[in-house]
């Protein structure tokens, strides 16, 4: 009723329980619409109310400042497109908008945008971004300190994202990559400004100018930034000797570096690119290949560097042993570069098939039907599904062994030499039983349940009682349908389904984090998720 849309206690009181409030405004009497007080209290909970609001109180500067103050980010420019076109030639009330979202300054009049504080707001304030230097003045984006303050906020953005480097919360009418861009021309070529901007994304480079590119302080300060690429170094600067040691001891990777022509000579050089790329050894001189501290930091990092050392250090047992102990050594490739002398040595090999089961096929033959030998493959970091087919013949049917093989890989029962009675008995205790390993948690096998039924009960169990596990997949499975399965069966318990999703996720690297679901291909076979304790079951 009219009576009520006038009656100010009622509206006010609606308009300070209602959120937004816009409507409350624009469905009460015209003389409520002018009441400053009302007024003020509408744009204050919803800055869009002011659009109902008499025009002379739209023209009120307190009325104006307190809309836009009430603004949220997202919605900041579009509030602006209600103030009268004057106010935005007022230094306080776009100084306030730019509080909110630093891209009003698009809308600001000519006079503002030449305004050096305001610009400086706009892209070094606290909600500053660095492509709101576009919108600033001819004659500010020509300014030292202006457009040094904009390169030094860019962010890096991955390549081939630079189109939609801007926040969608601000979209603006120029998508250039940079920052850089946007300087006059003059600044553009400056080398101080340059250095600034390929410090903050090293793929600013490409925009640089020919010399610039050429300059080696310039190459250098872009080293350090994201998005560097060893590509991106000129090709007449990548000899240079203090480039490559600052590109080989680049933290985050040497990104591609290779040794030059010129520096396959130098020691320094070698030795600072193999401790970022092993195999990067193969490039060095013939002298240095053979320099066995080179050799050391080359197969530390990854074993199966082994394979580019020269033959007399394939026979150095220090060597070998640090080859087969890398942390990055899989699939027994150090010990199958190894000389066959050291082949069959004890140590060497029981180091070799503890860290990975696949290092049994290259151990001498002697060795290969040592129990113990054959004992710590089977219990080896990453198991092997076929391990029993290469184990002698009389070890096939060696309960223990067996046992231990099918606990780990169900599968690899089927190369036991065991009567199919025995199998079955070995199957159903790998089914039933527990098998702790102190703190590796623990191993669920089940062989006589289907692949992904199998994966489903191992997750739930795992989910529910905390343990860490590890199972074997036989077949491709999909983990999204999985998560799905395994949550349907857990009680309603949310710290038990986060639990799940974080064990299925950590078992792709791209995550469950698409809508699409990851398809498990037989490169996940032997899944780990022994990290998953540490990570997943803390309450």
């Amino acid at each position: 009723p009219a009576h009520l849309r006038d009656d100010r206690e009622l509206v006010l009181a609606a308009i300070k329980t209602s959120s937004p409030c816009a409507s409350i405004l624009r469905f009460a009497s015209e003389r409520l619409q002018g009441d400053r007080e009302v007024v003020l209290a509408a744009v204050s909970r919803d800055p869009f109310a002011l659009q109902y609001a008499i025009e002379n109180l739209q023209d009120d500067c307190e009325v104006v400042l307190s809309a836009i103050k009430a603004s949220a980010p997202t919605s900041c420019l579009s509030v602006l497109q209600l103030v009268p076109k004057r106010w935005l030639g007022d230094r306080q009330v776009l100084l306030a908008a730019i509080s909110r979202d630093p891209f009003a300054l698009q809308w600001a009049s000519a006079e503002l945008r030449n305004d050096r504080e305001v610009v400086l707001a706009a892209i070094a304030g606290p909600t500053g971004h660095s492509h709101t230097l576009q919108f600033a003045s001819h004659q500010l984006r020509d300014d030292m300190e202006v457009v040094l303050a904009a390169v030094s906020r860019d962010a890096a953005v991955p390549r081939g994202h630079r189109e939609v480097a801007l926040p969608p919360i601000s979209p603006t009418p120029d998508r250039h990559c940079c920052a850089l861009e946007f300087a006059s021309d003059r600044l553009q070529r400056d080398r101080e400004i340059v250095i600034a901007a390929v410090s903050r994304d090293a793929s600013i480079l490409q925009l640089a100018s020919q010399e610039l590119r050429a300059d080696v302080g310039v190459v250098i300060a872009s080293i350090s930034a994201p998005n560097w690429r060893w590509n991106d170094v000129p090709s007449g600067l990548r000899g240079n000797r203090e480039i490559f040691l600052q590109a080989a001891g680049r933290r985050g990777g040497s990104a591609g570096c290779v040794v030059p022509l010129e520096l396959r000579g130098d020691r320094e050089a070698v030795l600072a690119i193999v401790k970022r790329n092993p195999f990067a050894l193969e490039y060095a001189l013939p002298s240095l290949q053979e320099d066995r501290a080179i050799v050391l930091a080359a197969v530390t990092q990854d074993g199966a560097a082994l394979k580019v050392v020269p033959q007399a250090l394939r026979e150095d047992r220090e060597v070998v042993l640090a080859a087969v102990n890398a942390p990055s050594c899989t699939r027994g490739t150090a010990l199958q570069h190894a000389s066959e002398l050291l082949r069959g040595d004890f140590d060497v090999v029981m180091a070799a098939v503890t860290g990975d089961a696949e290092s049994l096929k290259f151990v001498s033959s002697e060795l290969r039907g040592n129990r113990e030998v054959v004992l710590a493959a089977v219990k080896s970091k990453h198991p092997s599904r076929r391990l029993l087919q290469v184990v002698p013949t009389t070890l096939r049917d060696d309960r223990e062994i067996v046992l231990a093989a099918a606990r780990r890989c169900p599968e690899t029962l089927k190369y036991s030499t065991l009567p199919q009675k025995v199998r079955d008995e070995i199957a159903a205790a790998a089914d039933s039983k527990i098998a702790h390993q102190g703190e590796e948690g623990a191993v669920v096998a089940n062989i006589s349940l289907e692949p992904q039924e199998y994966i489903i009960k191992c997750v739930v169990q795992l989910a529910l009682s905390g343990r860490s596990l590890e199972f074997y997949m036989d077949e491709e499975a999909c983990v999204g349908d999985l998560a799905v399965e395994v949550v349907g069966r857990m009680p309603s318990d949310v710290q038990a389904v986060e639990r799940v999703f974080l064990l299925l996720s950590s078992q792709s690297d791209d995550g469950l984090g698409r809508d699409e679901s990851i398809l498990m291909t037989p490169w996940h076979w032997n899944i780990s998720l022994l990290n998953f304790a540490s990570q997943a079951t803390t309450p």
